[in-house]
């Protein structure tokens, strides 16, 4: 089993769950300006290219094993390569943020933010996604770990290659303590100790979590064809 704790597993997304939110207290503007800044911010593209890495990680599996998948598989593998796709594309604004075009009035009417995308247009089309990835992120790394270790059995042969690792479980702890604050920020105002956006910076680690899945998928799927 890999270890759970490596740098790029734990390690630079605890520390980044540190510094972001004592940067933004002590020098907002240039935290906004280098990192959260919706347009072309660190954070933005983290958000793009960590997912669009994953569909081309995905992609590279589906062509170089797709002989030896059975259907379900080749289901699964194909919706998660679309649900990267969406997640990537989404917060560029399908390459509006990119090529800069000009929101169309009907659009604008739509869109809560007079971006072209569709995560704005709709309560369910930016809550549901971001809340089977968070649920799917947390029992991975949680339950599902303790179910491999303690009662195997329960898990069908053909899904092992791809359950959850154990790599997640940072991510998954940062993402409910970043839930909490955003859950608290709801009721309370906490602007004047964490003045920044807490749902993006969670984003942060659900995007993370997303690409060292596919990751562990690329490793098990070459281990499993040598």
């Amino acid at each position: 089993m890999n270890k759970p704790f490596t740098f790029f597993t734990a390690w630079l997304p605890l520390l980044l769950s540190i510094v972001l939110p004592v940067w933004a207290y002590v020098n907002f503007d240039s935290y906004i300006a280098i990192f959260q800044n919706e347009r072309a911010g660190l954070m933005e593209w983290e958000h793009a290219l960590f997912p669009f890495f994953a569909a081309i990680i995905v992609i590279g599996i589906l062509l170089r094993h797709f002989a030896k998948l059975d259907w379900l598989l080749v289901c699964y593998l194909v919706i998660m390569t679309v649900g990267c796709i969406y997640l990537a594309g989404e917060e560029l604004s399908w390459g509006q943020h990119l090529l800069r075009w000009e929101t169309s009035e009907h659009w604008k009417q739509l869109n809560s933010q007079n971006e072209t995308n569709l995560h704005n247009n709709s309560y369910l089309l930016n809550l549901l996604p971001r809340t089977i990835l968070i649920i799917a992120i947390v029992l991975g790394a949680t339950l599902f770990q303790w179910i491999l270790k303690n009662r195997r059995e329960l898990i069908p042969e053909r899904a092992l290659i791809v359950y959850p690792p154990a790599t997640l479980l940072m991510c998954a702890i940062l993402i409910l303590v970043w839930e909490v604050i955003i859950q608290i920020g709801n009721n309370v105002d906490i602007s004047a100790v964490l003045p920044l956006h807490d749902g993006e910076v969670q984003e942060v680690f659900i995007v993370w979590a997303v690409l060292l899945y596919a990751l562990e998928l690329r490793k098990r799927f070459a281990q499993s064809s040598s």
